[in-house]
């Protein structure tokens, strides 16, 4: 008998690759997909139950490992790859696993198109050592890679076998999905992707990430399909009617009653905690909030996800369009939007002859916003990297505060009507498990929800006190908008709950995945109502108390009650139509092109430059500087700027000649490039 070693271990495995490769191949894709499910469920007897209750979906997923793993016969050194495409699983599932200790959605493919954007926050939810380790993790299997590149032996190739293994496989896998789907196993639709992951598995449901982006071509999708919504939406009759109507008398340029100053505010993740079941508190955490809900019309609203992704829920709002019918896991601002321009709140708006403002206390490329902005309509972008007086939290994120001064300036800067729209930040997670001196007005009296430790806590302690002064901002706010002689609607809501150990049990309402909107107004008779919606109803709501329709979209969803019976399945077909089809409901053009949208409303400027030789310092005069304003040399960063004040930056250790060019941009923490002032030369300012 021999001994047990590494070494014979691989030299069985290599033989088993050499003789029996199809039967080896599925018996490590069943291993393989056991070990995911474990690292996915936390748990060994979940990761069992599934298997044992699910057979038919976890043998599923074991086909499309066995797929992928097929491709090493292809090749020489099959061990060495299909030890490589095990590897990769492993890690994709090793970070799905993970990725559920800090949030409740799992990890798809749109997490890698969105990494460059959200990479600055990773020191947020990891601390130094645990990310040293993770890199000499990575280096260890790089090294381990190598060595086994060079030991791994080299067989004669087996395209036939490849093929054949490839193909049978393959369109096995194919021919269970079609089943299961028309079957109704599968889901076309995920309006729940954490229970997908759960159900499904997750080699299904990334695979389902990576190939199904986008909305897909609904079967009954025609010209004459689309007409018809187009007539029942009266469309045709109200282009005519529009025509006229401009021809006869111009724009309104000035706010009223049915035309106010819109302002949307999307609070990171905000909730009433006294909705939370077994919990008591000190003093009520949003005093303020609970008192527009119960004067102010208000409801629950229904948004796409829990715990994270904001940029969906943002989605939903300024589109109309429903997520549900995306890819699973995907965020459209990562994917379509980065190439598409799409009806929305501020193109609808504009028709009025509203200038659209964004505002968001944090860094412009989060989500790739700058990039996504122009292609919904919006005139002006400020990000934190154009903002003065901003104060931090503990954890590095901005505090709302800041908004109020923000939303002020936007109103001031255009004489028409305003559209703004604003994504705070103060509330974003990872909450500290430990206490943090200063925040303490709020505190748990008591908590009788099942297995929540006093870590767990501690830190929605400070989550609540974090929310208690988002609910002094928001008084603060309506405050100052009462004193602007111009009628304004405020609409607030969460983007989704905060990332704590909640079940839908520990809610009043049974629910993850509900917020509550209120919409506030100074200057505007409105009744109180009060219901819930999707949010991507939300803005078609607002407009109908305004008596307007403008977007398509917004006809279709203030009709709904209307079309009962096939709102959603023409809702799918305009969505389709309008980014991926043959934009028949715009006559077969886009009617949207992007906007020259501007970074900030006060431009920054660049006016003088003084170089001192014997300091080597060079001072860069100009306005609207902030600390997120760098010196740029011949197109070369300078990594010495000093932030002097709004009007005077200074950069240490440089040499200028006069032929140079100096100019100011404003970077991301990511040192991506928002804006930028003209060049000067240094001959030209001396």
């Amino acid at each position: 008998m021999k001994r047990f070693s590494l070494s014979n271990l691989g030299r069985s495995f290599g033989w088993m690759m050499q003789v029996r490769p199809v039967t080896t191949n599925l018996f490590l894709s069943f291993l393989l997909n056991l070990l995911i499910e474990i690292m996915s469920r936390h748990s060994l007897v979940k990761a069992v139950v599934h298997m044992v209750t699910m057979p038919h979906l976890f043998i599923f997923n074991v086909l499309i490992l066995a797929a992928t793993m097929s491709l090493a016969l292809f090749f020489t050194r099959r061990v060495f790859v299909t030890v490589l495409i095990a590897l990769i699983w492993f890690l994709l599932g090793m970070i799905n696993g993970i990725l559920l200790f800090f949030r409740t959605t799992p990890f798809s493919f749109s997490d890698i198109l969105v990494l460059k954007s959200v990479s600055s926050i990773i020191t947020v939810y990891l601390k130094l050592w645990q990310l040293i380790l993770i890199i000499a993790f990575f280096v260890l299997i790089i090294v381990g890679l190598v060595l086994l590149y060079r030991r791994s032996p080299k067989w004669k190739r087996r395209p036939i076998r490849g093929g054949i293994s490839l193909v049978t496989i393959t369109g096995l896998v194919a021919y269970l999905a079609f089943l299961y789907v028309s079957k109704g196993v599968l889901a076309t639709n995920i309006p729940n992707i954490a229970d997908a992951y759960r159900q499904y598995g997750f080699v299904t449901m990334y695979s389902e990430s990576v190939f199904v982006r986008g909305v897909n071509k609904p079967g009954t999708y025609s010209a004459r399909n689309v007409r018809d919504i187009a007539k029942m939406l009266g469309i045709e009759e109200q282009k005519r009617k529009k025509k006229t109507e401009e021809e006869e008398q111009p724009v309104s340029q000035m706010a009223t009653q049915d035309t106010p100053n819109i302002i949307y505010l999307q609070l990171e993740s905000f909730f009433d905690p006294t909705h939370l079941k077994g919990m008591t508190y000190s003093v009520s955490p949003v005093p303020f909030y609970q008192e527009l809900k119960e004067n102010y019309t208000s409801g629950y609203l229904n948004v796409p996800s829990f715990g994270a992704g904001t940029a969906n829920t943002e989605f939903e709002v300024l589109t109309g369009m429903n997520l549900d019918f995306f890819g699973p896991g995907e965020y459209p601002f990562s994917t379509i939007l980065r190439e598409e321009t799409c009806e929305s709140m501020a193109y609808n708006l504009r028709e009025l002859g509203y200038t659209s403002h964004m505002i968001h206390n944090n860094k412009g490329s989060f989500y790739g916003r700058n990039r996504v902005y122009p292609n919904l309509g919006f005139d002006t972008f400020t990000s934190i990297e154009y903002m003065q007086g901003i104060q931090i939290n503990p954890l590095g994120w901005a505090k709302d505060k800041v908004l109020t001064d923000q939303i002020l300036q936007v109103l001031d800067s255009s004489e028409n009507q305003d559209l703004v729209y604003t994504i705070s930040v103060q509330g974003h997670g990872k909450y500290p498990e430990e206490e943090v001196e200063g925040y303490k007005l709020v505190k748990v009296n008591d908590c009788q929800i099942e297995d929540w430790t006093e870590t767990e806590i501690t830190a929605f302690e400070y989550y609540l006190n974090q929310i208690r002064q988002m609910d002094d901002f928001l008084r603060e706010l309506t405050k100052a908008l009462e004193k602007r002689p111009e009628p304004s609607i405020l609409i607030l809501y969460g983007d989704h709950l905060p990332d704590f150990p909640f079940q839908a049990s520990d809610m009043d309402n049974n629910s993850l995945y509900q917020t509550e909107y209120v919409i506030w107004q100074t200057g505007v008779p409105m009744i109180r109502e009060t219901g819930e919606m999707e949010a991507y109803q939300l803005s078609s709501y607002v407009m109908d108390r305004l008596h307007k329709d403008n977007g398509v979209l917004t006809k279709l969803h203030q009709m709904r009650e209307d079309n009962a019976e096939t709102y959603l399945d023409d809702l799918k077909t305009l969505e389709y139509d309008m980014l991926y089809g043959n934009r028949i409901i715009y006559s077969g053009k886009n009617p949207y092109p992007p906007s020259e949208m501007q970074f900030g409303t006060k431009e920054v400027v660049l006016t003088e430059a003084i170089y001192n030789r014997e300091n080597r310092t060079l001072t860069v005069k100009g306005d609207n500087f902030t600390e997120w304003s760098s010196v740029f040399i011949n197109g070369k960063e300078q990594p010495h700027t000093i932030f002097i004040g709004p009007q005077s930056l200074l950069v240490e250790d440089v040499d200028i000649e006069d032929e140079d060019a100096v100019m100011v941009a404003q970077v991301t923490g990511d040192r991506e490039m928002l804006s930028q002032t003209e060049e000067y030369y240094m001959l030209d300012m001396q």
